[in-house]
C-alpha cells in the first residue's frame, strides 16, 4: 500500500514516481513512512505522517474513517509536498 500520492487512486504506479515505504492501520491511526523519487524531474525525499481518523472517538470499534477521509487526505499530501518540491 502506498497512501502518499497513489493511495486514493487505482492502478498501477507511474515509472516516474517511486516510492519506498512503510504503512500501518490501526484503531483509526494510519501512518505512512517513505522515500519518494521523483526520477523525471530529480527529486527526492522523506515523508513521514500519522492521522488519526476516529470520529466517534471509540477505540477498538471497527468504526474509522481509513478510506473516506484517511487515504484521500494523506494521498493529496503527497501530492501537494510533490508538487511543492518541484517549484523549490
Amino acid at each position: 500500500s502506498k497512501f502518499f500520492i497513489y493511495g486514493d487512486k487505482k492502478g498501477k504506479m507511474t515509472d516516474e514516481i517511486r516510492i519506498s515505504n512503510k504503512v500501518g492501520m490501526a484503531f483509526g491511526t494510519l501512518t505512512d513512512v517513505a522515500y519518494i523519487k521523483d526520477k523525471s524531474n530529480d527529486i527526492e525525499f522523506m515523508l513521514t505522517a500519522t492521522i488519526l481518523v476516529n470520529k466517534n472517538e471509540i477505540f477498538n470499534d471497527d468504526v474509522y474513517e481509513y478510506e473516506l477521509e484517511g487515504i484521500p487526505f494523506l494521498s493529496a499530501l503527497g501530492r501537494e509536498l510533490l508538487e511543492y518540491e518541484k517549484k523549490h
